[in-house]
This record gives structure tokens, C-alpha cells and sequence, in this order.
């Protein structure tokens, strides 16, 4: 039974203490703590050779790029010596690297990596591989064309990245780092095509569909025009939507449903439209700002708990959106300045 509790303590501190150094989360103070401990916890509990230690790095390099879909899982990772917060250190890693030969742990490391900023920024300049980043002011939309032929329409205030080289050899990813977009794929049964938004996983090989993730909306999702997409967050299938088919995911506590919507209402924007469906204060903030350039300020917690179901249809002015929201919700409004308007109650 001690055995047992060991482990589990093992793994419990490992995760936490690896995910909060590499979030930036420890003071000095504490990191120097942590890196004490580190040293006692691999003196006193494991006492690897170094050949255990070299075979454990091997493990875990190996694992790790093979999850995440690199076709050469031994790449060599070219870890700086001097460690900061975009770089798992080396002795951290051999030590990580011989707790998951002597304890079992290697799984528990690929969950540490995923929850660290050890992400596919890092691993592509790990290997040398250019990111190509794709961003948008908030009203700016962009069209792009990936070098599959798949073609992209981006929302403002969004970012998405792709890995030039690794991309279209096995499989197409892409990352949606923030914000929103369309998505036309070109089909190609045997190269999935991969959105990665926040934590979920959307797998298609010749569709068209919406993802949307700001990050401050609290909710991501994934709504299909045409063909068929798989849904997945952390590996788990949340379903395989088809046309008018939505996963709505909220990140909160990790929750998920999926219901009818459809595709036009989601992908509204590309149009000019303002459409607004079960939308919390913060969608409808974001909203305004991308449309017509204004902030919207609101008072307190007037519209904390409202959901806004409104269409506008392209072309609305500004005044009419705002005259409909003042009717609909009992509150008022004034324009401080054309790029500034304040909802009280």
C-alpha cells in the first residue's frame, strides 16, 4: 500500500510542479525550491544509471514526437543549456526521463508536455522547422489559400499557424491559436486534415465547416457546412457532426453539447451579418467590436447572466443594433465617443 501511495505521489507531484515551472507560475524563490527538490527526488527515490537515464530520454522523445505526429520520432531535440520558460532543461528532462524508466511514467510525461509550453511552436524550432502565422487585427478579415489548396477565410483578432514543412506530408494540421475561421478542404482521404482550437481536435479529410475559439468567450466550437467532421478534445470523440450539426465545448468545465445550428448563422461574419445565438455578454462585445469598430462598455453586472439571441441582417447600422438591445433587455445607453459606447441600466 506505501508503494502504491508513493507512486501516486510521484505522479501527482511531477505533473503539478512540471506544469506550474513551465507556465511561469513559481516565483525565484520557489523555482530554486523546486529545483532542490528535483535533485533530492531523483537522489533519494530513483537512483538511475546514467544508461537508464539516456534509455529513458530515448522513451520519452521518441513517445512524444510520435504523438504528435512528427514523421521522424528520432529527431534530434537540440535542448538549450540555459533553461527558461520555453525549454524544458535538460537535467529536468533526464531526471523526468528516468522517473519514466524506474516508475512507469511515460505517459505521465506526455500529459506533462502537453500541459507545459513544450507545444508545436517549441518542437518546430526544435528541429528547425519554420512556423507560417497567419493573424488578423479585430476587424480585419483575410482570405488564404494552405499548400494543400485548402482555403481559409480568418476572422479578426484571430491567429493561426502552420508547421510549412511538416504540413501536407502525412497529414495537415493546423493551429487556431485564438479567434475564428472557415475552413474549405480539399479533399484527400489519405491526409487527414487537423484543426487543433483550443482543446479540441477536429478531424476532416474533405469538408467545409466554422471553428470558433476566442479565448474569452469560454466556449469553443465546431459547426459543419458540408461532409463529415470528428470531433475530439484530448483524444476523446465527442461526436462526428454532419451538416447543421454543432459542438459547442466550454472550456469552464470542460462540458460539451451537440445540437442542430445552422452553418450560415455560424459562419455569418464571413457576410457582414450580425448573428447571435445563446451569446454571453462577452460574444456580444466581441461582436460589435468586429462589425462597426465600437467598445462596448457595460455597467456592473446588467447583462452578466443574459444570452443574446438576435440577426441582423448585412448592412444594419450601428444605432439600430443598439436601439434593439435597448428594448429587448431594459437598459440604456449612451455613445461616449464614435469608438466607445457605455450600456447602464
Amino acid at each position: 500500500m506505501k508503494r502504491k501511495k508513493d507512486n501516486l505521489y510521484d505522479i501527482l507531484w511531477a505533473k503539478e510542479v512540471y506544469r506550474r515551472f513551465f507556465n511561469g507560475e513559481l516565483s525565484k524563490e520557489d523555482e530554486e525550491k523546486v529545483n532542490q527538490l528535483n535533485q533530492d527526488k531523483i537522489k533519494t527515490k530513483y537512483q538511475a544509471t546514467e544508461k537508464e537515464i539516456d534509455e529513458g530520454c530515448e522513451i520519452v522523445k521518441s513517445e512524444l514526437f510520435t504523438k504528435l505526429g512528427f514523421d521522424n520520432p528520432e529527431v534530434d531535440i537540440k535542448i538549450q543549456k540555459e533553461p527558461d520558460r520555453k525549454r524544458a532543461p535538460s537535467y529536468l528532462l533526464r531526471k523526468y526521463a528516468a522517473a519514466a524508466i524506474l516508475c512507469g511514467l511515460t505517459i505521465g510525461t506526455l500529459t506533462f508536455f502537453s500541459l507545459g509550453r513544450f507545444n508545436k511552436e517549441l518542437l518546430a524550432s526544435q528541429a528547425d522547422l519554420p512556423m507560417t502565422n497567419y493573424c488578423t487585427e479585430t476587424r480585419q478579415t483575410k482570405l488564404i489559400q494552405l499548400p494543400d489548396g485548402s482555403v481559409v477565410h480568418i476572422n479578426g483578432g484571430s491567429r493561426l499557424s502552420i508547421i510549412e514543412k511538416q504540413f501536407n506530408k502525412e497529414k495537415r494540421e493546423v493551429w487556431l491559436e485564438n479567434g475564428e475561421a472557415f475552413f474549405e478542404v480539399t479533399k484527400n482521404p489519405k491526409k487527414p486534415f487537423i484543426v487543433h482550437s483550443g482543446n479540441l481536435q477536429t478531424t476532416v479529410r474533405g469538408t467545409s465547416f466554422n471553428v470558433k475559439s476566442y479565448k474569452e468567450l469560454g466556449e469553443n466550437s465546431v459547426s459543419v457546412r458540408s461532409g463529415k467532421v470528428e470531433v475530439r478534445s484530448k483524444n476523446n470523440l465527442l461526436g462526428v457532426l454532419t451538416k447543421n450539426k454543432q459542438i459547442i465545448y466550454h472550456t469552464a468545465n470542460n462540458h460539451f453539447e451537440e445540437k442542430d445550428a445552422n452553418w450560415e448563422d455560424a459562419a455569418a461574419w464571413m457576410n457582414k451579418r450580425l448573428v447571435l445565438r445563446k451569446a454571453n455578454i462577452n460574444e456580444l462585445k466581441l461582436r460589435i467590436e468586429q462589425l462597426y469598430g465600437v467598445k462596448l462598455i457595460v455597467e456592473g453586472d446588467i447583462l452578466k447572466e443574459k444570452d443574446f439571441n438576435s440577426s441582423f441582417p448585412q448592412g444594419t447600422s450601428f444605432q439600430s443594433v443598439m436601439e434593439c438591445i435597448r428594448l429587448l433587455y431594459g437598459v440604456n445607453y449612451k455613445i461616449n465617443n464614435p469608438q466607445r459606447v457605455t450600456i447602464y441600466k
